[in-house]
């Protein structure tokens, strides 16, 4: 046996405790990891065999390896940042004293400092600092030690950092600095003590300052103790004060602070001569909805909890904006609050305020959007085939509408931005696209499920919705269109599957051929609608009979030379027992097929419309 292979058993059964006869399993196991012996030992706190190691075989402390750390594994790790991840101080320095390289990085460009600082070791990170490591070095997301210490709330990490040199005002990929990070986790002396050391107010990448994190969130000193600074202007001293007035009321339940803060704010904008206009300022005032803008109006409402609710819900939506997480969670709420309380359709209205609002705010395909489109939607599912006798679904025709049309442009916006992404060689995030067409065959089929009761008019403004949507040839990541989903039985997830059985659904599926849908669109794999129709268990006639008067072809193939007669021969089933396939078979279908089946050529031989249609037999 060679003395490499003593000395690997000798380790195994250090870490292992195992007997002779298991050494062997063991040894498999951790070479299977790849991680290097020196590393598993350094890790695991077993100084004696990192120094056999070293002083023996003269083994490669920089030999990299991945690390358990945290839930995950971290890869690229040396010995050294394995033992500050393990926590061993003694074996650090002894890997430091002969050599190891302090500032180097894992594949995420995390340090061994920034592993220590992420422990909370104080110890550690003054013995890396003292032997050279480099407190600037960021990983892959922007993250600096002093950033790491701050979002923990470590003080005395902190204030040691600050004093060796670490920057305050550094900044991760997203924008927030230190600053941000500790306010966001609550700590106020850590806060104080980076604002005293000359952290800046600047906004982070989504306009949020430390400032009016501090407010939004009700952390009351440390609020105070920026504005006792005098670093920000006079109207974002007032504005974050009305965000503190929010917080108080919300997450402290003290409406008489809240109040107090609301006139405070109101007296300061007298004083400076900025009032407010809620009609232009504020998207979400309305008839219903006012936001207050005197100290008297303050009075009036001021025990009355449900009012100064409106009031602060009004006041995130201008200072936050109506895309705004704290703002979402807000207006959701009180919309719900609105339904429970028999004002349906105030809170549907508030619901639809807000989405208008956002889409005009907003980029394409944030998913932010999405959060009421879904709500809406389930809503109105609800409404009409839960509840049915208890709402009349027709007094929110003009709602279901124009949701729908609200759909249809998130769809129009979406498309190209998806088509730029491809052209650009971009990764193609089609998880929206995915999620916004089922939401449009909900709709649909609830605005089929109206038509008796709708006017012509009425009517024809659903089928002109229904034209622009058709018309922007909207598909998934698969390729499937909408006569795809028409044609599924997978549009009601499985809370709704008292619904399921409404698809495939003859009326969405004619209104969409009505409209202009292609009834011979393939997805990525060559499935056309009547393929989706061939999978089902039972095909519904009247469906089936309808796409093929359409112009379906029975004989299309798929990218795996499936045809509808054949997916049905599968499950033991002719396609004379199902239609006739005579009235459905064209001598251009026959044509298409003879050439397909004998491989005669055509492609650059028939005109590329005809050549498009061979391909699909």
């Amino acid at each position: 046996m060679s003395s490499f292979e003593d000395s690997f058993i000798c380790f195994t059964k250090v870490i292992s405790g195992s007997s002779d006869c298991t050494i062997k399993s063991r040894a498999e196991e951790v070479t299977s990891t790849q991680t290097s012996i020196l590393i598993r030992a350094a890790r695991l706190g077993h100084k004696d065999c990192v120094v056999y190691f070293v002083e023996q075989y003269n083994a490669d402390i920089e030999q990299v390896g991945s690390v358990p750390y945290g839930a995950m594994y971290e890869s690229g790790a040396t010995a050294l940042w394995a033992s500050v991840v393990g926590g061993h101080i003694d074996i650090a320095d002894y890997l430091i004293s002969k050599g190891a390289e302090v500032n180097t990085t894992t594949n995420s460009k995390c340090t061994p400092l920034l592993a220590a600082t992420s422990q909370r070791r104080l110890d550690l990170v003054k013995l890396l600092v003292q032997k050279g490591a480099d407190v600037e070095i960021s990983d892959y997301h922007g993250l600096t030690c002093l950033i790491a210490a701050s979002s923990r709330g470590n003080a005395d990490l902190v204030k040691y950092l600050i004093d060796v040199g670490a920057n305050v005002n550094r900044r991760r990929i997203d924008g927030k600095g230190a600053l941000h990070v500790a306010v966001r986790c609550g700590s106020s002396k850590v806060a104080k003590m980076l604002v005293d050391r000359g952290a800046s107010m600047d906004a982070d990448l989504s306009g949020e300052t430390p400032l009016l994190a501090a407010s939004i969130l009700g952390h009351v000193q440390i609020v105070e103790h920026i504005i006792a600074k005098d670093l920000i202007s006079t109207i974002n001293k007032i504005v974050a004060i009305e965000a503190l007035g929010t917080a108080l009321l919300d997450k402290m339940q003290d409406a008489a602070s809240a109040v107090k803060c609301w006139k405070k704010a109101m007296h300061e904008r007298n004083i400076i001569g900025i009032s407010i206009n809620p009609d232009v300022d504020n998207p979400l005032h309305s008839e219903h909805f006012r936001e207050l803008t005197t100290p008297e109006q303050l009075e009036e409402i001021q025990d009355d909890r449900a009012a100064l609710e409106v009031h602060s819900m009004l006041l995130k939506v201008r200072i936050l904006g109506p895309a705004h997480r704290v703002t979402m969670e807000a207006v959701k709420n009180k919309g719900a609050e609105l339904a429970a309380n028999g004002e349906m359709q105030l809170g549907i209205a508030l619901w639809m305020q807000v989405l208008e609002a956002q889409q005009k705010t907003l980029e394409p395909l944030e998913p932010r959007r999405l959060v009421f489109l879904m709500t809406l939607t389930d809503l109105f599912v609800y409404l009409a085939f839960v509840q049915p006798l208890e709402y009349d679904i027709m007094m929110y025709f003009e709602d279901i509408l124009h949701l729908f049309e609200m759909c249809t442009q998130e769809i129009e916006i979406g498309t190209p931005a998806l088509e730029r992404a491809k052209v650009s060689g971009q990764i193609v995030d089609f998880r929206y696209i995915n999620r916004i067409i089922p939401l449009v065959m909900k709709l649909l089929f609830l605005l089929t499920t109206l038509e008796p009761s709708l006017s012509p008019a009425k009517m024809h403004s659903v089928k002109c919705s229904v034209y622009k949507l058709v018309k922007l040839n909207a598909s998934d990541s698969t390729g499937g269109t909408l006569l795809h989903y028409a044609c599924s039985n997978f549009i009601f997830s499985n809370l709704e599957s008292s619904l399921s059985s409404k698809f495939p659904n003859l009326k969405v599926l004619n209104l969409l051929l009505e409209t202009g849908a292609d009834p011979c669109a393939s997805d990525r794999s060559g499935y056309t609608p009547l393929h989706i129709l061939g999978h089902l268990r039972n095909i519904p006639g009247d469906v089936l009979e309808a796409l093929l008067a359409a112009g379906a072809h029975l004989d299309a193939t798929n990218a795996l030379g499936e045809s509808f007669e054949s997916l049905r021969a599968s499950r033991g089933e002719k396609l004379h027992q199902i239609v006739n396939p005579v009235r459905y078979t064209s001598l251009q279908c026959l044509a298409a097929s003879t050439i397909r089946r004998h491989g005669m050529p055509y492609k650059g031989i028939l005109h590329d419309q005809l050549a498009r249609f061979v391909d699909i037999h």
